[in-house]
């Protein structure tokens, strides 16, 4: 659940499509493959070839944009400028201009630099207006300053948005993904006010839908837990074969548990399995109802000593290594994080060594379960917060080496990387070694998982480490 600026493809001059030569088509595949090794300035070089033999063409203005993107990527902002600049003064009348000006901004959003993606953004909304990336550009605009958390101009934004292309057909689709922005920086109430404003206005069944979900979801954020029953009560009559709501009923089971309303949360966890019982989120309730009970009875009396031996007579068989997962979690693991919070230390450490013995006795007693590897990341990540860094490592790696297919395994894989480098702040190993064992265990997480959400800070060390030390270390 959740929005990105959109990839689109460039649209073609109206003359037609310009036949490329093999050899422009050879020095575009040299400038990819040098900006993909990290051999910048041979891409700079090469991109600079293409736009000064190939003026005026569209693979030369896809050239100046790609040279404005190394110069960002670099952080070499004066240079960053100066193409951009050529780029439009250059390029003024090519029509596909306005698409690498939203590039030229998506690749600012990408790298988390809001500010000069929302100025990028601006600049072609306002050059641009009759385009299909002058309301793109209005939306990121907005977009940009909610994720800046300049929500007043933000709001303004939207209002010249909702002025400005008030007939663009897209304009429902941008308030839509606006009202998400808002969901997810954490203001309720605005994205309810953006909901509101596409239900009342747009047609679109799908976008209605979206909208009448994530308004039952800002309900539920806001606090109005019955007016999130409602909602979700009325999607369900308009929407009886729809389960985009399950997890906002999920997540009202889980606020009514936060406030000690457990009929409501049980009435919820309940309702999802049994009308939605293939949802991912399936597992989940299961396992919290199991939580619940196991809360209700088994630890009325005394919570703190509690293996499977101990909870045999309370659960089935086929139930076991689930309940002996979710014992753990939840009475150990989440406990230990609030004593954390609260500076309890010592009590915290305790529960984290019980959280780590139920983990390990369910690996041993259930070795081929599929929580299996999840046990041993969640003793893993226990360890890690016990500072106990040689037993993290050992349990990360047991994944990798007994469940390739864990779909975590990338973020194992990261982190590997990262707790070598805090082995050699506690002086536990060397920099030198430091450094050339999370080369290798951030390269083999891009080789294996090259799209993971941890490739951006891999490939962010390693810049920087083959900067300093060449690419053999």
């Amino acid at each position: 659940m959740f929005y990105s600026v959109q990839a689109l493809t460039p649209v073609q001059a109206e003359d037609g499509p310009i036949i490329v030569s093999s050899d422009l088509a050879d020095l575009e595949t040299t400038a990819a493959d040098y900006l993909s090794t990290g051999l910048y300035a041979e891409a700079e070089q090469t991109y600079q070839t293409i736009i000064a033999e190939y003026p005026g063409t569209d693979n030369a203005l896809f050239a100046q944009k790609d040279l404005a993107f190394l110069y960002i990527t670099q952080g070499e902002d004066l240079q960053a400028v100066d193409a951009f600049e050529v780029m439009t003064a250059d390029f003024a009348d090519n029509p596909n201009l306005p698409y690498a000006i939203y590039q030229i901004a998506n690749k600012y959003q990408g790298l988390q630099r809001h500010a000069e993606a929302r100025d990028v953004y601006q600049y072609v909304a306002q050059n641009n207006p009759e385009s299909e990336f002058g309301i793109r550009g209005q939306t990121w605009t907005a977009g940009s300053e909610i994720q800046l958390g300049n929500f007043a101009a933000a709001d303004e934004a939207i209002e010249t948005l909702k002025t400005n292309f008030s007939q663009s057909p897209l304009l429902f689709e941008s308030i839509d993904a606006l009202g998400y922005e808002y969901w997810r920086a954490g203001k309720p109430d605005k994205s309810k006010e953006l909901y509101q404003y596409l239900l009342q206005n747009s047609s679109d069944n799908d976008l209605l839908i979206k909208g009448q979900v994530y308004m039952a979801s800002c309900e539920v954020r806001l606090g109005n837990y019955t007016a999130a029953d409602e909602a979700i009560g009325q999607f369900l009559l308009e929407y009886p074969d729809q389960e985009q709501i399950a997890w906002v009923v999920y997540d009202l089971a889980y606020k009514y548990g936060s406030v000690q309303n457990y009929a409501k949360t049980r009435e919820h966890y309940q309702s999802i399995l049994s009308k939605w019982p293939n949802h991912e989120r399936a597992l989940d309730v299961q396992a919290s109802l199991i939580a619940m009970d196991i809360r209700e009875n088994v630890f009325a009396v005394e919570p703190n000593e509690v293996d499977a031996e101990s909870l045999a007579d309370f659960v089935e068989d086929a139930q076991m290594p689930l309940t002996i997962f979710r014992v753990a979690e939840y009475a150990y693991d989440k406990k230990a994080l609030l004593q954390e919070k609260e500076g309890n230390f010592e009590k915290a450490d305790e529960n984290l060594q019980r959280a780590i013995a139920l983990w390990d006795e369910l690996i041993i007693q259930y070795p081929d379960h599929e929580l299996a590897a999840i046990s041993y990341h969640m003793a893993g990540d226990c360890y890690h917060r016990l500072g106990q860094l040689d037993e993290t490592q050992q349990y990360y790696q047991e994944i990798l080496n007994n469940h390739p297919d864990y779909r975590y395994a990338w973020h194992v894989q990261f982190m590997i990387g990262r707790i070598y480098q805090e082995m050699e702040e506690a002086d536990l190993i060397s920099k030198t070694d430091a450094d050339l064992l999370t080369q290798n265990a951030y390269e083999q997480m891009l080789e294996l998982y090259p799209d993971c959400p941890a490739a951006k800070a891999a490939n962010n060390w390693l810049r920087i480490y083959y900067k300093n030390y060449g690419e053999q270390g």
